[in-house]
């Protein structure tokens, strides 16, 4: 009754408890041995409670293997490299903390973690597109553990920088994307501006002529640069020229 309430179905049988208590919180199946020479690769080859520690992983709901997390799969909010924190520290739900410290550097392994050992009663919501992990749901990890100690710690630092870097070139893009759209718009205004002048220019020419048939001197001395191109342009006369000038010769014409 408490399997079918709490994920879905019994535990898996093919994997061993590595819980300290052996309630059967979290179970252990190994699925790459760590390589005999995996302890060159830092100064001990297992972590203890304290260690800086980076592992790979891919998060299931126990359930229907659903993918709801993953250090290696960009889809998700961790997908761009290892996961880097102290081992043992509640950092991570508890069920992770007690695999990891069952794993030699280079293993990989699969870990079922019973729901308490999980996100427990309060469950957790989805991050973009991943499922959310509902109470009382069971969790399996695929976990590698990639470095410990100091190599980790120097990963995480690199991994900070990355992130870093990686945030300036959002910053930069944003700010690129900003100028370019502050630019179009800019011309876009100027654009609709001469539009609206220009428009202007042919109803004030308009006008002029349906109110009294031929311009009088007093019109022509009133209109603005754009109406007396319009004007001239209308009569087949020259639009070049400064306003003084283009007044003298519409003046001439009339």
């Amino acid at each position: 009754e408490r399997w079918e309430k709490a994920g879905g179905g019994a535990p898996p049988t093919d994997r061993i408890d590595i819980t300290l208590q052996k309630n059967g919180a979290v179970l252990k199946k190994l699925l790459e041995a760590a390589p005999e020479d995996g302890a060159a690769t830092g100064e001990k080859s297992q972590p203890v409670e304290g260690d800086m520690v980076s592992v790979n992983y891919t998060g299931r709901i126990a359930k229907n293997r659903a993918i709801f997390d993953s250090t290696t799969d960009i889809e998700f909010s961790r997908g761009h490299g290892p996961l880097h924190f102290p081992a043992g520290q509640g950092k991570v739900v508890q069920g992770f903390d007690v695999a990891v410290l069952s794993m030699n550097i280079g293993e990989t392994a699969s870990f079922w973690i019973r729901e308490d050992y999980g996100y427990g009663p309060q469950g957790c919501p989805g991050q973009g597109s991943a499922p959310d992990i509902e109470p009382e749901t069971d969790l399996e990890f695929e976990i590698t553990l990639v470095s410990i100690g100091e190599i980790a710690d120097n990963l995480s630092k690199a991994a900070e920088r990355e992130a870093e870097d990686r945030e300036r070139l959002r910053l930069l893009r944003a700010e690129r994307e900003e100028a370019q759209a502050k630019a179009a718009a800019d011309a876009q205004e100027k654009a609709d501006k001469k539009a609206e002048q220009d428009k202007k220019a042919a109803e004030d020419a308009a006008a002029a002529k349906a109110g009294g048939g031929e311009l009088s001197a007093k019109d022509v001395k009133k209109m603005n640069p754009k109406t007396l191109k319009a004007e001239l342009k209308s009569r087949g006369l020259s639009i070049e020229g400064n306003k003084k000038i283009l007044t003298e010769r519409l003046l001439a014409a009339i």
